[in-house]
């Protein structure tokens, strides 16, 4: 009876001790911002196939106001985009962010970027994703960015004309 209890409390130590070094590996922030990268990357050469690749079947995207749901109307948001020229991301810098894994393979990330524009105006883009991994690749269920002007700073005065 001895000899089975020292098993079963050897057996439990190594799957809880994988448990923990697979949860400590993974890095929810840096999982989703080389994902967010990779389609920035994608976006800016209006490489279709990459862009939709980093989606689930049924995902959603909403970009400023428009919303796609499904790879196909997705993918069709995308082509007007680099049918306009607007895929073309001014630089900006990310000046908030935090991801969160909210259950294996589920990875919320929210952050805030800023950038100015190639007319020299100032810009916000606030994004909240929600990705899933399956197969070995993260891809978004919901993707939704929305972009204007940052907000005053407190106590700033508006200007007047």
């Amino acid at each position: 009876m001895r000899l089975i209890a020292i098993r079963v409390i050897a057996v439990a130590g190594l799957f809880f001790g994988s448990i923990a070094r697979v949860a400590a590996a993974a890095d929810p922030t840096a999982i989703a911002s080389a994902h967010s990268a990779k389609f920035d990357q994608a976006f800016a050469a209006c490489n279709l196939p990459a862009v939709i690749n980093l989606y689930e079947d049924g995902a959603t995207a909403i970009y400023a106001e428009q919303v796609a749901k499904g790879k196909v109307e997705i993918e069709k948001m995308v082509q007007s985009y680099c049918t306009n020229g607007h895929q073309q991301l001014a630089p900006y810098k990310q000046t908030s962010g935090h991801a969160q894994m909210l259950a294996p393979h589920w990875i919320m990330m929210v952050r805030t970027l800023d950038g100015v524009d190639e007319k020299g105006k100032p810009f916000r883009i606030n994004a909240t994703e929600l990705m899933h991994q399956s197969g070995g690749q993260w891809r978004y269920v919901v993707d939704h960015a929305s972009w204007g002007a940052p907000a005053a700073a407190p106590g700033a005065v508006a200007k007047t004309q």
